[in-house]
């Protein structure tokens, strides 16, 4: 799939809709996140919540500015295929005015690692939006990757220092998504003697409706001076029946496992989650695919070193309806 329509496919699962939908469909769909979103519909009254709800709605104007526009979105007009057919446009139709989401004090940025725009006049968008706010137990940050939603909850065992950025291969589309984000550790934290929380939960808000998440790879390091970096890339797959109901993807797990290892300054834990139960090679396995693989490949880290993780090398994770399996790896650099 070439990346105009992996972008036109990409709106239409932000209006949640098939790409067969006719534009009454579109306008309705597009109208039916207006009205949710709106600030007189909206019952969260926290600052965080509206933030959100604007952010939901700038996404549908931008997927309805494309999707009925002829040029862009012949198909909605019945001349992709039959040039001699044509729809009306719906009553109304004309876009709303961009609703302004700008009147909130959490914090929000948006970053890219790379500039990547396709042909046909459709733009593709691989930017991390985020914001975040602190609460009791550390802070929350909502990541948006086109129609991708995180929620990332950090322990306060950890600072956020308001830096995210994208790392997807924009060749990939939307598949695969990747970014990260910079933290330092919280001594002065209670979390930091005596934890009562993950490290990190991680929930997946939204992602495109033809994609099955398959997996998740975790990737913390700390090297020398530089800010400690943590790294989330989600793979997924095509959803073999559409519109099946699917286990949320959310749980939560600790992702610093190289902290005991404070004289070596290049260090990083690696993690692969994965809804299969991985094969029991891998519990010695350091191949192209595994977590110790990525570590002496890393270019700032080349670990030259693997600790032994022992019974804690494959974990069988549950946390609410999901369960996920966990391949394990912490190496550092000596030379």
């Amino acid at each position: 799939m070439d990346a105009h329509n992996t972008e036109m496919r990409a709106l239409y699962d932000t209006l949640g809709i098939h790409p067969s939908a006719t534009l009454d469909e579109i306008k309705a769909a597009y109208d039916n996140i207006l009205r949710e979103n709106h600030y007189n519909h909206n019952v969260n009254p926290d600052l965080f919540s509206r933030w959100l709800a604007g952010k939901k709605i700038a996404a549908a104007k931008k997927a309805w500015d494309i999707l009925s526009d002829p040029s862009l979105n012949p198909g909605a007009y019945g001349t992709a295929q039959n040039p001699g057919a044509s729809r009306q446009m719906p009553k109304n139709a004309r876009p709303h005015s961009k609703c302004n989401d700008t009147d909130t004090d959490t914090s929000s940025k948006t970053s890219s690692a790379t500039d990547t725009s396709s042909e046909g006049g459709v733009p593709v968008s691989m930017e991390a939006q985020y914001c975040y706010m602190k609460n009791s137990t550390g802070t929350v940050i909502d990541v948006s990757i086109s129609t991708w939603r995180l929620a990332l909850c950090l322990s306060s065992k950890f600072k956020f220092l308001n830096d995210v950025t994208e790392r997807s291969n924009s060749q990939d589309g939307f598949e695969t998504v990747s970014f990260e984000i910079g933290i330092a550790r919280n001594p002065a934290s209670p979390e930091a003697d005596t934890p009562t929380v993950n490290e990190l939960t991680v929930k997946v808000i939204s992602h495109p409706l033809h994609l099955d998440i398959t997996g998740m790879q975790t990737l913390f390091k700390r090297c020398g001076t530089n800010t400690p970096m943590l790294t989330l890339t989600f793979t997924t797959t095509d959803r073999l029946v559409p519109f099946r109901a699917i286990t949320p993807w959310e749980f939560g797990f600790d992702f610093d496992l190289c902290w005991d290892l404070g004289a070596c300054a290049y260090r990083g834990t690696c993690m692969i989650f994965s809804v299969e139960e991985p094969p029991d090679y891998m519990s010695t396995y350091v191949g192209h695919d595994s977590p110790d693989n990525v570590l002496r490949k890393d270019p700032d880290i080349k670990a030259d070193m693997l600790e032994d993780m022992g019974d804690q090398r494959i974990l069988r994770l549950v946390y609410g309806e999901r369960v996920v399996w966990r391949v394990a790896a912490v190496g550092y650099r000596v030379r």
